[in-house]
């Protein structure tokens, strides 16, 4: 790593976008997708609208990088939801398998105790706080937590991440006072500015993740949202 950045240095101060794009792609062919992740904001949002030109491409494959993808993709089950995940990974923790937040939300996926405790208990697995920064096991803990959240959401992906970031009693509250709305409504009258700026920011990733993989692009409909199950 410190290689790669003392390199990121060197091509900064010779403006070479050339050399620094080949840089964000060399870390994450290292698998160090935080640091690809930040190296590629670094060349700016600009260079990432739009549909990319082949030369592009790892720019693109660095700001979304699917290091951790064979790991997601055995806990989740199918290639939606491993692609689902790792846009929320992208969101909460910019794949940092250290990063710790002022809540104490934990690794990659910013697992908190009163969800990771109940997720590993479910699932046999003796519960260490330490070892949410350990990618494997956090990332088996979100796993099964995001899969109850779809459970509880009919398979809406957004409410399910809406729920991810604000928890499901105040998503569970939103449905109760405007969920007969679309969904696009719905979405705009979420009364919490993060949550609003989060699921947008998890679809928008998972749809750019779709593009890269040459899949299906995820379409959330605009029916009025499900409630939840009891």
């Amino acid at each position: 790593r410190a290689l790669l950045k003392d390199a990121w240095r060197r091509a900064g101060e010779r403006h070479n976008r050339a050399w620094r794009l080949a840089v964000a792609d060399a870390s994450r062919r290292a698998g160090d997708c935080h640091l690809a992740w930040r190296l590629a904001g670094e060349l700016g949002a600009a260079a990432v609208r739009g549909l990319p030109d082949p030369d592009e491409v790892p720019l693109w494959q660095a700001a979304w990088p699917d290091c951790y993808l064979e790991t997601v993709r055995r806990q989740a089950g199918n290639d939606e939801l491993a692609l689902f995940l790792l846009s929320i990974m992208r969101t909460e923790s910019g794949f940092d398998p250290a990063a710790q937040s002022v809540a104490d939300a934990r690794g990659l996926l910013q697992l908190i105790d009163e969800v990771a405790r109940p997720a590993a208990r479910a699932q046999g697995l003796e519960y260490h706080p330490d070892r949410l920064f350990e990618p494997g096991y956090n990332i088996r803990l979100a796993a099964w937590h995001l899969g109850r959240l779809l459970e509880r959401y009919r398979d809406n992906f957004w409410l399910a991440a809406a729920a991810y970031n604000a928890g499901a009693a105040a998503v569970d509250r939103w449905l109760e006072e405007f969920g007969d709305l679309p969904a696009d409504l719905f979405a705009e009258l979420i009364p919490w500015t993060e949550t609003r700026r989060y699921f947008k920011r998890v679809l928008t990733a998972w749809a750019h993740y779709a593009f890269l993989r040459g899949g299906p692009m995820p379409m959330p409909s605009l029916d009025p949202p499900a409630r939840a199950h009891p």
